[in-house]
């Protein structure tokens, strides 16, 4: 079942990393142009399965699950998070807070049309996902997601 979770999000967190270099494009001649760092990427990637799971805490009523997850991994969540958000500051300076809501309501809204075409497949992918991230002993989520071949490309 851990092929189908790699399988569903390898395509995801790569276009979520190409993506991440673009969001901003509303705010055209604003961004420098700034490649991610390994540990942006990473960030970007960990953020792209935080959503995943948070879409599958509502599509699929795994509140618990996400709950769970979220507790068990709060200090990199929040460190990704600090990432995340220096990154967009970087690039798109005023228009930081602006342009990284949407980004992450992009990821959002990407994950929810996942959930709706792939239906109970996404729920099973998802509870695949929440068992093998809530088994996680002393592995960060940006290292399962190295080890599991879904991260994005390093740059």
């Amino acid at each position: 079942m851990l092929l189908a979770v790699r399988t569903g999000l390898a395509a995801a967190f790569v276009g979520a990393a190409l993506l991440s270099l673009d969001a901003g494009a509303q705010t055209a001649g604003k961004a420098k142009t700034v490649l991610p760092s390994t540990m942006e990427l990473a960030a970007i990637n960990v953020r792209s399965l935080q959503r995943d799971l948070m879409v599958a805490a509502l599509s699929c009523y795994r509140q618990r699950q996400y709950d769970a997850a979220v507790a068990r991994h709060a200090e990199e969540l929040a460190r990704t998070s600090r990432v995340l958000r220096e990154m967009f500051e970087k690039s798109y300076a005023e228009a930081a807070d602006a342009d990284l809501d949407r980004y992450v309501t992009l990821l959002a809204n990407w994950s929810a049309q996942r959930s709706m075409r792939e239906g109970d497949a996404f729920c099973r992918m998802a509870d695949s996902l929440f068992d093998a991230v809530l088994r996680l002993d002393g592995e960060t989520l940006s290292a399962f997601l190295l080890r599991m071949g879904i991260a994005a490309p390093e740059r």
